[in-house]
This record gives structure tokens, C-alpha cells and sequence, in this order.
């Protein structure tokens, strides 16, 4: 079992990119999807409620309020992932170009140490990672209020600060 366990990690490893690189591509989440802490699990528990239907309330919510967070963005880095999603783009569609004019140019051209088909990638995962930070304008987001009172269904939690103020998290 020794000799196969460095092919065995290596397919295993290999295994799960490729079962999960449509889910990773698609959800956008960063670093795995958002959950609630412990505390807030405590505080929306009722008395005597079977663990099986706190589960399922709980799962409920959270499409809503990861809609809520979601709907809250950071202006700065915006601004910045448009500038770098536009750089990006550039050299990606000019290395594009090159490549239909002359097909071996990205191969045997080089800038610095590296050929020009090693700068496309990284231009293409620096392009993927600044389109991951920003926001996705055709989807109409539902208003906060009507937001915050279906998790507040969902979690039967309510506290009084959350009444005038949806605009904050």
C-alpha cells in the first residue's frame, strides 16, 4: 500500500480540482461559502428545537443573507478590479492578436525570461481574479428591508437596532 500512496494523493488531489472547477468557477465565493458563527447559531436556537429542524431553518436563511451581504461592496476595490480587469484584457487581446497574425510568435518570442504564451496566462488569471471582485450589475438586487425580514423569518431573530437601519451590516 506504501509503493501506491504517492499516486494515490496525486490522483485524489487531481480528482477533486476537476469534480469542483465548475463549482469554484460559477460561486465566485472566496475562500468556501459564508456560515453562520456559533454565537449567532446560539442565539437563533429555540427552546427545545430538534436539531433536524433548526438545520433546515437555518439552510433557509442563508441564501438570504448572503444576498443581503452581497449587496454591499467595497468602492476602492471596485474601482481597483476594473482598472486591473482592464489592463488585463489589453495585453490579453494584443497577445491574442499576435498569435493570429503569427501562430509561434507566443512560443519563440521572449520578454525577459519567459515566452509570450507564459504572459498570457498570467494576464488571463490576473483578468479571472479581478472579474471575481466585481459585482454583477444585470442581476437586480431585491431591496434590503425586504431582505432583512425574510432572514429575521427564517432565523426568528429581530433585535431592535435592526429596525430603522437595513442599510448597514
Amino acid at each position: 500500500h506504501l509503493i501506491l500512496l504517492p499516486f494515490m494523493i496525486i490522483f485524489m488531489t487531481v480528482h477533486f480540482f476537476l469534480q469542483n472547477a465548475q463549482q469554484f468557477h460559477s460561486s465566485k465565493t472566496y475562500l468556501g461559502p459564508r456560515q453562520w458563527s456559533p454565537l449567532a447559531l446560539w442565539q437563533f436556537r429555540e427552546y427545545n428545537e430538534l436539531p433536524h429542524i433548526f438545520d433546515d431553518r437555518i439552510n433557509r436563511s442563508l441564501s438570504a443573507a448572503d444576498t443581503y451581504l452581497n449587496s454591499f461592496h467595497n468602492q476602492y476595490l471596485l474601482i481597483l478590479a476594473r482598472c486591473l480587469t482592464y489592463i488585463c484584457g489589453a495585453f490579453m487581446a494584443t497577445l491574442l492578436l499576435v498569435s493570429i497574425i503569427s501562430e509561434n510568435a507566443l512560443l519563440y518570442v521572449h520578454v525577459g525570461e519567459h515566452n509570450l504564451l507564459w504572459y498570457l496566462g498570467i494576464f488571463s488569471v490576473g483578468f479571472a481574479v479581478s472579474r471575481s471582485f466585481i459585482p454583477d450589475e444585470s442581476k437586480a438586487l431585491e431591496h434590503r428591508d425586504v431582505l432583512v425580514n425574510t432572514i429575521c423569518s427564517h432565523t426568528h431573530y429581530f433585535p431592535e437596532k435592526w429596525i430603522n437601519s437595513p442599510d448597514s451590516t
